[in-house]
């Protein structure tokens, strides 16, 4: 099995040893809120309605107008690195998710948490056999393309496609603890 590591903006960190699943289309309702972005200017946040899963990124920008308007197609979302520690998270950003370009995240087994060595934790997760293909294909499809992993209806990180992803098994790490253990939560009977 190959391991995979992407580096993030601010240096986050996402290994995956790849894996597939079978494109599905995803929701596309959107919960607005008021909330203050990490440099205290207020914004509109995006809770969608997506499923769990990758995204592929259509387009980006830190101001909403340069990624609006938004097709039935697409679904808007805010990355604001939330789930992050302070000092590694990076600008918040737009992005614009295409609804059809998605790949599920259903797990063979309940996520675990584990220490990285560092004095975080990661969380590692074990993608359904029936996943692997699929996402080996989405990923070889959509090389060098931008794809955006969305859990509990918002974005957690994004990445670009370095080489195709195999075999199922993906750590996320780098996250705060609280963080790791909200993705943990919303992970478990995925």
């Amino acid at each position: 099995m190959k391991q995979l590591h992407f580096l993030f903006p601010a240096l986050l960190a996402l290994s995956i040893t790849t894996s597939a699943a079978v494109p599905a289309m995803a929701g596309d309702s959107t919960v607005r809120n008021s909330d203050s972005a990490q440099d205290g200017r207020k914004v509109e946040v995006n809770q969608t309605n997506l499923s769990n899963g990758f995204y592929l990124i259509v387009r980006e920008s830190a101001e909403k107008k340069e990624v609006e308007p938004v097709d039935s197609t697409e679904q808007l979302a805010l990355y604001d690195y939330e789930f992050f520690e302070p000092t590694d998270r990076g600008t918040m950003t737009y992005v614009v998710l295409a609804k059809d370009k998605f790949i599920p995240i259903s797990l063979s087994e309940a996520p675990t948490k584990e220490p990285d060595g560092k004095g975080r934790r990661k969380l590692m997760l074990q993608l359904a056999k029936e996943q692997i293909v699929p996402l080996e294909r989405f990923t070889t499809t959509n090389w060098g393309k931008a794809i955006a992993i969305v859990i509990g209806g918002k974005v957690v990180t994004t990445h670009k496609i370095r080489e195709p992803i195999k075999g199922g098994k993906i750590q996320i790490t780098r996250c705060s603890d609280n963080g790791c253990d909200v993705l943990y939560t919303q992970l478990q009977g995925q």
